[in-house]
């Protein structure tokens, strides 16, 4: 997984095969080679239905034969084709990018005056330069331009720009792309939900806030909920007769900003990301070309990616867009932790190793301490046979009131509380939240009507 990027720069040149026999293939994206194509996107190429062939080494050793190649970035797919390699020859393969973006990117891009090139892609900044981005990267670029001081992106698309305080809260937007209210079409529905918040184990803290439409109206809602640090629940209100959603968990750190993006898609299919954006200008702690501004904006890109590709429940260690923020200076936490989520349900040392770095390039704990870093910590400690350490561990995680943003770190956190034998008030609400809770891929998940029995401790 390390040396992921640095594999894909040693395609082999153009009519070369590592031997007689064997071919290989050089890939390409709208003329940008894929080693330098932003953000790194997921490629799967396969033959028959043997494992999915890593950009780099694997290419340059192919049998001949028809394989498939399938190219995503975030919620984009660019390609979706037969490649055939031939014996002792190199395939050239230059993949177009679709000419035209989304109508919904489209309107979105026309009212931020975002520049969008011939292929479809948009460069919202100088320093990130062309991207193959989605609504979500803009809005999370847009919001992180916001909160370090540059607020005409944000402006321009609608969203909240003036925040009481020092900025802490929840942005929350919708992007709707499912074609029920496509741009141009009118039909977004002139009553608008109402978002509620609230934090957790905590009565009489709920704040309510009526969404409201963005610059691009058909396409865009939006609402901010300045809130205190700590753990929330979220939920929507819908407007007849305030019928309520799933009630989602978040995190609001010092100095951060909760970035929920709620992305309505074709075909009925709601995908939520969440990012924690940092409000105060973050200093990097190495040296870099990027300002710190830039590094934020640039690991936001690679984290949608990242996010989107273990909702479709990839292997993080063929995640390309991880390899890409892990490299910078600065990580998105909540990416980081659904992650390592996903690497502690293995017992492989590649899994291994990919946590260690995690650990040691300061991901886990970008937010200092925190639920989710406690939970991870601890299990660590338990594998490697200190199980005074993993109970320091648990222990903090469960004194702390709250319920990881990860849905895999809840039941991870109820299962190492049961095995130490934790016990208490919190203890006891954490494994009911985890009882009311449905499984998703990414983030803590509550139903609607989870209705408490008496075994069930009211606190929320």
């Amino acid at each position: 997984m390390e040396a992921l990027l640095a594999t894909q720069i040693e395609e082999p040149a153009a009519g070369s095969a590592g031997s007689v026999g064997i071919g290989g293939l050089a890939l390409s994206i709208g003329g940008t080679p894929i080693a330098e194509f932003s953000p790194a996107p997921q490629v799967i190429l396969r033959k028959g239905d043997g494992p999915p062939l890593v950009p780099g080494a694997d290419w340059q050793r192919l049998d001949p034969g028809v394989y498939r190649l399938r190219i995503e970035t975030g919620a984009n797919v660019i390609a979706e084709q037969m490649v055939h390699i031939e014996a002792g020859e190199v395939t050239d393969l230059d993949v177009p990018l679709a000419a035209q973006p989304t109508p919904g990117m489209a309107a979105t891009v026309s009212m931020a005056h975002i520049r969008i090139n011939g292929d479809g892609r948009v460069a919202p900044s100088e320093s990130l330069g062309w991207l193959a981005g989605s609504l979500a990267t803009l809005v999370a670029i847009a919001a992180s331009k916001a909160t370090q001081g540059n607020s005409y992106m944000a402006e321009a698309l609608g969203l909240d720009t003036e925040w009481p305080g020092t900025g802490e809260g929840v942005q929350f937007v919708i992007a709707d792309e499912s074609g029920s209210a496509e741009a141009g079409s009118g039909q977004m529905p002139d009553l608008l939900p109402t978002a509620r918040l609230w934090r957790m184990f905590k009565a009489n803290s709920e704040i309510h806030a009526e969404m409201r439409k963005g610059m691009s109206p058909e396409v865009l809602t939006t609402c901010r909920l300045p809130a205190p640090t700590g753990g929330h629940w979220f939920q929507l209100l819908t407007p007849d007769a305030g019928a309520a959603g799933f009630k989602v968990a978040t995190f609001v750190a010092p100095l951060h900003r909760s970035l929920v993006f709620c992305h309505l898609v074709a075909a009925g299919r709601v995908e939520l990301l969440q990012f924690e954006l940092p409000v105060a200008r973050w200093e990097a702690e190495s040296a870099s070309d990027f300002y710190p501004s830039q590094i934020v904006n640039r690991a936001l890109v690679e984290a949608e990616v990242v996010q989107r590709a273990l909702l479709r429940g990839e292997d993080p260690l063929a995640i390309a867009a991880l390899d890409a923020m892990l490299a910078l200076d600065w990580s998105e936490p909540f990416t980081s932790w659904a992650v390592a989520a996903r690497l502690l349900e293995r017992d492989d040392s590649d899994a291994a190793a990919l946590l260690d770095r995690m650990v040691t390039s300061g991901a886990i704990d970008r937010l200092g301490a925190s639920v989710e870093a406690a939970v991870i910590h601890g299990v660590r400690a338990e594998r490697r046979g200190n199980s005074g350490i993993a109970r320091a561990y648990f222990e903090a995680a469960a004194s702390d009131a709250r319920v990881p943003v990860v849905g895999r770190l809840l039941y991870t956190l109820v299962t190492a509380m049961a095995r130490h034998e934790i016990k208490g008030a919190v203890p006891i609400w954490l494994r009911a939240k985890a009882l009311q809770s449905v499984d998703h891929p990414l983030w803590t998940f509550r139903r609607a009507d989870d209705k408490r029995g008496d075994q069930i401790p009211a606190a929320e």
